[in-house]
């Protein structure tokens, strides 16, 4: 191409008019890129100083592309690249939500080296890339399903925000089935109840960091609470000391908890009653709060899944939470002194790592909603029929529809349990004639 007017701008830069051409046009050497050694590119001007500065801005664009391995050819991002950017921003959110380090972790561990493999632009990925995805990282719940997409969802906002999409190209998330084999998660037994509290002062003595140790102490707490509440682990997380409320009737008074957010089509939320070892459970961590770790006595062990009814006379065994809604107002419950947010999930994980290691426990798939599980299956398999519960009381204490616990729990293996199935079952035909269901 014959050229006019070329003129050197220094650091690989260069102007000129090609010939028939009435715009400035730029050269840009590309330093450290395998295979484009320059950009000639027309800068749609005829002003000599506005061209000036177009070229230098492609300049400074090119190499910002190459540190960021965007192709310079697309001008687009890897979109592995944009999703680290949603897991740098997550990281760095303030204040964190319970749910991020779970999203940190599925961008982690999954999404980032999947779009790593794929070597895709951003603008490339479209829901059967979704569906890609979770072909190769099949989930067990719809929870994980959910987790997952909302996940992509960020990494589609991150390249809104950094306008390298437009919000009309962002693919609509895929239907994934869970397939009805999916693996269980598994309730714990009493033996196994017993060996995670046996041993979890054995796991925090054990740390070597002090962040560690105080991770692995509300570990602690969290067990003993959501083996007593019946709560998901991401509404424990939310909890906060200004939900706790002391009520009193008849002369009984009680702890209720307000839980924020069920899977239940109810705005309001839902409130349950704590009985005596949640609320051990919360005093233990409102005295960490206060004294650190070193001055913490042990939990008093309570009957299993047992509710207190507190008369007058046990009046100081509340005084704590007044106190604690005052001093620690606005603060989630389980999160450690300096307001980190922990990933349990993660903690509990290495805590059972830890215990089949020392072989103290099977190879059962156990996590945290374990907990949760299992407070469901003893209400409901008790063998005192004053004690046992309802299909409808549960559902309504642990924020479940009644569809839910039916499908769910009446699908337990008799040879694993002591369910009563006759009594659900002759239940459930009853409602269903009420109701018309």
């Amino acid at each position: 191409m014959s050229k006019i007017s070329y003129e050197k701008l220094g650091d690989g830069i260069a102007l000129y008019k090609p010939v028939k051409s009435r715009f400035w046009w730029c050269r840009v050497r590309v330093d450290n890129h395998p295979a484009i050694k320059e950009i000639r590119k027309s800068l749609k001007t005829e002003d000599k100083n506005r061209a000036i500065y177009e070229a230098q801005k492609i300049a400074l664009e090119t190499e910002i592309k190459i540190k960021e391995n965007i192709d310079l050819m697309t001008s687009k991002p890897k979109a592995w690249k944009i999703a680290e950017k949603a897991k740098i921003r997550l990281e760095r959110a303030k204040p964190a939500k319970p749910t991020y380090p779970g999203y940190i972790r599925i961008l982690e561990k999954e999404i980032i080296p999947f779009l790593k493999e794929l070597d895709k632009n951003i603008t490339e990925i479209n829901r059967y890339t979704v569906e890609d995805f979770f072909d190769k990282y099949e989930k067990n719940s719809k929870t994980q399903v959910n987790m997952s997409k909302t996940c992509f969802k960020r990494v589609f906002e991150e390249g809104l925000r950094e306008q390298w999409i437009e919000e009309k190209n962002i693919p609509k998330m895929p239907k994934v089935e869970i397939k009805e084999t999916e693996e269980k998660r598994n309730h714990f037994n009493e033996e196994e109840l017993a060996t995670l509290h046996k041993r979890i002062d054995e796991y925090i003595g054990n740390s070597r960091k002090s962040v560690s140790k105080e991770n692995r102490f509300l570990l602690k707490c969290m067990m003993l609470f959501l083996e007593a509440s019946g709560a998901r682990t991401g509404e424990e997380c939310k909890i906060k000391w200004d939900d706790l409320e002391v009520i009193k009737k008849d002369g009984i008074k009680a702890v209720m908890c307000k839980i924020s957010k069920g899977k239940t089509k109810g705005k309001g939320g839902r409130k349950i009653i704590l009985d005596g070892q949640a609320i051990e459970a919360i005093e233990l961590v409102f005295n960490y709060q206060l004294k650190g770790i070193e001055k913490i006595e042990k939990v008093v062990k309570t009957p299993f899944f047992e509710y207190y009814d507190y008369s007058n006379d046990r009046i100081d065994f509340f005084d704590f939470i007044d106190e604690a809604k005052k001093k620690l107002s606005g603060f989630h419950i389980f999160e450690r002194k300096d307001r980190k947010e922990i990933d349990f999930s993660k903690t509990f994980e290495l805590y059972i790592k830890w215990l089949r290691e020392e072989e103290l426990i099977g190879n059962k798939n156990h996590t945290l909603y374990s907990f949760r599980h299992t407070f469901i299956t003893s209400k409901l398999m008790e063998k005192e029929e004053k004690r046992r519960w309802t299909a409808e009381q549960v559902a309504k204490h642990c924020g479940n529809s009644l569809q839910m616990i039916w499908d769910y729990y009446l699908h337990l293996q008799a040879e694993d349990t002591i369910f009563n199935f006759d009594y659900y079952i002759e239940l459930r035909n009853k409602t269903e004639k009420i109701t018309g269901a």
